[in-house]
């Protein structure tokens, strides 16, 4: 009876542990958009698309966007490129400062390779995205990431 009681006060502690780190990992709200892609008349080969990060910052203190590593997740219209050395997506660096109760945002251009030409079935599929966002803040460094499906050549 003893045991199972102290199992269960072990259990208890353990969730609340990690309901905090929960907590601590999404203390901002982030927001991933495509401000320029492929345009509707892209022959295949390489182009740049630039994509923009919101980060609103509720907390309490100054938090610096640090890096931005973005995966693409599938196929798409486009593919985006990965580093060469590793295969992993590429890495963006910036030293971005969102104050308390502020939303900031950063711009950044992407090497992409369009694969299918317009016109083609699969030219307007979607692009899915997943971004790991690096942080640091007075109480400790942290990341989030997002996952967003970018749809391609809307209202056309």
């Amino acid at each position: 009876m003893k045991r199972a009681a102290i199992t269960l006060l072990a259990l208890a502690a353990l969730a609340c542990s990690s309901s905090d780190n929960n907590a601590k990992n999404n203390r901002v709200r982030l927001s991933l958009d495509q401000l320029v892609g492929a345009s509707p008349v892209q022959s295949t080969g390489r182009f740049d698309v630039q994509y923009a990060l919101s980060v609103e910052n509720p907390t309490g203190e100054t938090v610096t966007l640090k890096t931005i590593e973005l995966n693409q997740i599938g196929t798409g219209a486009y593919q985006i490129r990965r580093d060469p050395a590793s295969g992993n997506g590429e890495r963006y660096r910036f030293d971005e400062k969102i104050a308390p109760g502020q939303t900031g945002q950063v711009a950044f251009w992407v090497h992409a390779f369009q694969r299918i030409l317009p016109g083609s079935f699969g030219a307007s599929e979607p692009v899915t995205l997943r971004a790991v966002i690096y942080f640091e803040a007075p109480s400790g460094a942290f990341h989030q990431v997002i996952q967003k499906v970018l749809p391609q050549f809307e209202g056309q």
